[in-house]
């Protein structure tokens, strides 16, 4: 964990804690946010999405920044349904 809000997240990922200069905080604000939930509902990577992951990320480095929102997404939904692996 990279700081007090990953530290909190670490227990309940849902949390709404956050803290902006935190490249997790960053991941797993977007893994509950907006633009992740149109993606999947439209079933693509939404230009919106691939924009917000390009400014929180940098260029070049989105699907690395992907690959992280995904896992914190699969916690943030193992932890509502109250199961962990």
């Amino acid at each position: 964990m990279t700081c007090e809000a990953c530290t909190t997240a670490s227990h309940n990922p849902a949390t709404g804690r956050f803290h902006a200069d935190c490249p997790e905080c960053k991941a797993r604000a977007l893994a509950q946010g907006r633009e992740l939930f149109e993606s999947k509902r439209a079933g693509i990577k939404s230009p919106e999405y691939a924009k917000a992951l390009s400014q929180v990320f940098g260029e070049g480095n989105e699907e690395a920044g992907h690959a992280r929102v995904r896992e914190w997404a699969k916690k943030i939904r193992q932890h509502q349904k109250g199961t962990t692996t």
